[in-house]
């Protein structure tokens, strides 16, 4: 019997989202008390059964906590459209088939990021203190966050591959989704202590992309250079002030580098090498 309730109270927390919605504060209590029962029988096992090692509770209900969240990411994943468009109150044409397949946007991933946070937030705010008993061995926030980020990682890094040769969107678009993925890292994986050692993979998924926006900028570079070089002969060489011993042209055309050279600090690339590659590369367009 005893066998019976453990495992009847591991099914019932491995779908918690389920069977204790956050929005009702009665379930969340009953939550509280599903944990404190596994405890309970952890105690009983351990000094009435005397059982060596019978199951820890925390480690039960860190079990049970990263098999829900898998199956929610899964959720999320397979019906992105339907839940954005409930939760944000937001029309969206799925004749389009804006989906992690579609080639020719990037919307969906942006949508999931929004979708995965909100639920990374809940189990901060919502389950968190419920299920944060055992502090020094279970903190659901960080479970949450690892989990969606994993998944969330594998899904994205497949699906720019798929992007590499064709690059079928605009490079702008990449660069959003890249500053969408920094600032998804930076706000609740950075912190959690299985990454804080660990240097981010996901600038390399978008190195090809951001090489690709360089390329582009390059011959932008060289179009404003040429043009700006005709203007000024037509205008004879005109000094942009009495102060300056340069041309208005040849100031904007350093300032459109400059701008360049800003977006990629904004970067922060926490990979010194791709940083490094980005920075040779633009070197090469001021050269």
């Amino acid at each position: 019997l005893l066998d019976q309730l453990h495992n009847s109270l591991r099914i019932s927390l491995s779908v918690y989202r389920n069977s204790f919605p956050a929005s009702q504060n009665e379930k969340l209590q009953d939550l509280k008390s599903t944990v404190d029962l596994l405890t309970s029988i952890t105690f009983f096992r351990m000094k009435v059964q005397e059982l060596s090692s019978p199951p820890r509770a925390s480690q039960v209900v860190k079990e049970c906590a990263q098999a829900c969240m898998q199956t929610t990411y899964q959720f999320l994943y397979d019906n992105v459209n339907e839940l954005y468009s409930r939760q944000y109150q937001e029309n969206i044409d799925t004749a389009a088939d804006d989906n992690s397949n579609n080639m020719k946007s990037l919307e969906f991933w942006h949508r999931l990021i929004t979708l995965v946070v909100s639920i990374i937030e809940e189990d901060k705010k919502s389950y968190g203190p419920v299920l944060n008993q055992f502090p020094q061995e279970v903190n659901i926030g960080h479970i949450s966050s690892a989990c969606m980020w994993q998944r969330f990682g594998e899904d994205l890094k497949a699906s720019l591959e798929q992007h590499v040769q064709a690059k079928p969107c605009k490079s702008s678009d990449y660069m959003n989704l890249l500053f969408k993925a920094k600032w998804f890292y930076n706000k609740y994986i950075s912190d959690v202590p299985t990454f804080k050692s660990v240097v981010p993979d996901y600038p390399r998924w978008f190195e090809p992309f951001i090489m690709q926006w360089l390329n582009e900028n390059d011959d932008v570079s060289m179009d404003y250079l040429r043009n700006a070089y005709e203007r000024d002969r037509t205008d004879g060489f005109e000094l942009s002030s009495d102060q300056s011993r340069f041309s208005t042209s040849v100031v904007d055309v350093f300032t459109q580098l400059s701008q360049c050279l800003e977006v990629l600090r904004k970067l922060e690339c926490p990979d010194s090498q791709i940083q490094a590659n980005f920075m040779q590369r633009f070197s090469a367009t001021v050269s």
